[in-house]
């Protein structure tokens, strides 16, 4: 027999460095996966912490103009329904009314928390004659440029018969004169009136005829095309002048211009204690919408038109931390929104949304010449004639 020789092929088993590359991405794969796990675990973590504001709540305040505190009250509400957070904190605007005068002062001197509550985080004067004295005695505390939020133009409230005999004949200029000339008011067709008797409230509410005075001391100097300057309002034909109107000025009832509207509105036109007074045409329009009855409407006197332009003034320093900040910033440009200048252009601030429906008070006429905001220092000067 013969005999078969066996035959058979060799085994052939994996390279040891395939091994290791599979190992090795196998490893790799699954580390990926695991960071990406955790990054995703701490990116969670992180959003889970901010909802629930780790670092607590905070209540950021904004010290405001009196007219502006009802629109935005209600817009605060609106925003803090929103949970709005910053770095961490759950925060909470609050909106206080404050005097413009004594919160000048408090800014540019001591904060008392006790008496005024605490350190805002922005301040919304009634006009920019109150930031620029903040900006010119305490820039420190003043974080960049103030912007308007609103506007309004100061007109003067009167009755409406002298509205419609002598409306269209009144200027700034003549303001003065009307107040001191016997029987000056003859001549605009108002026979038996004597002369204007037109109140210059001071103290809360002395922002408008502030305003007013603004007007007639650059309409007096002949600065109506740049801002009005110190040397303007302390030259003796401007000043002799504005302390004239403000001696002449009868007494408002209660001291404040709801006080002289109601006066002006209610009684006998010709023969009234009051005959104008210098207003916001937004607190003219907020009065007379309040009590339709008042016999009263506006008149825009001729020149440039004095202007209550609601600056937002940032603050800045040690009251007010990285929190606040970025919260009122946040806050502001909220109030900027569209829906939120039409609440505002609803209480019949000229925002930047239509205007209401003109009333029997109120026309909302066309500013042609909108007055400049003056330099500090007529601000500060203005301040000491009016707000005696």
């Amino acid at each position: 027999m013969g005999k078969h020789r066996s035959s058979g092929t060799a085994r052939r088993g994996v390279s040891r460095g395939l091994l290791v590359a599979i190992v090795a991405v196998v490893v790799l794969v699954v580390a990926g996966v695991l960071w990406a796990q955790l990054g995703d675990r701490i990116t969670d973590q992180g959003n889970a912490d901010a909802d629930r504001c780790v670092k607590g709540p905070q209540t950021v305040s904004v010290a405001v103009a009196p007219a502006l505190a009802d629109p935005l009250s209600s817009i605060a509400t609106t925003y803090n329904a929103t949970a709005p957070k910053a770095r961490d904190h759950c925060i909470t605007v609050e909106v206080r009314p404050t005097d413009p005068k004594v919160t000048l002062d408090a800014l540019a001197g001591n904060w008392d928390q006790a008496s005024m509550g605490s350190f805002p985080a922005a301040w919304i004067p009634p006009s920019s004659l109150w930031s620029a004295q903040l900006a010119s005695t305490r820039a420190g505390v003043v974080a960049g440029s103030p912007e308007s939020l609103t506007t309004s133009p100061v007109v003067l409230a009167v009755s409406r018969e002298f509205a419609s005999t002598a409306g269209s004949k009144v200027a700034w200029l003549d303001l003065p004169t009307l107040q001191t000339r016997d029987n000056a008011l003859d001549a605009l067709g108002l026979r038996g009136w004597g002369s204007l008797r037109m109140a210059v409230p001071g103290g809360p509410e002395s922002d408008a005829g502030l305003l007013a005075a603004q007007a007639v001391a650059a309409a007096v100097s002949r600065s109506t095309t740049g801002p009005l300057s110190g040397a303007d309002v302390g030259s003796p034909r401007v000043t002799t002048t504005l302390r004239d109107l403000v001696r002449r000025a009868p007494a408002a009832p209660n001291g404040t211009i709801s006080g002289a509207v109601k006066a002006i509105g209610s009684g006998t036109p010709a023969s009234g204690a009051v005959h104008a007074v210098a207003t916001t045409e937004q607190g003219l329009y907020a009065l007379t919408r309040a009590d339709p009855a008042l016999d009263v409407a506006e008149i825009l006197p001729s020149g440039a038109t004095p202007i209550a332009d609601y600056p937002v003034v940032t603050l800045t320093g040690s009251h007010v931390d990285a929190t606040a900040g970025d919260a009122v910033t946040d806050f502001v440009t909220f109030l900027r929104r569209a829906e939120q200048q039409k609440t505002l252009a609803s209480d019949g601030f000229r925002a930047a949304a239509p205007l209401p429906q003109s009333t029997a008070a109120v026309t909302f006429p066309a500013v042609d010449t909108p007055l400049a905001a003056p330099e500090a220092a007529a601000a500060a000067a203005l301040t000491r004639i009016v707000d005696r």
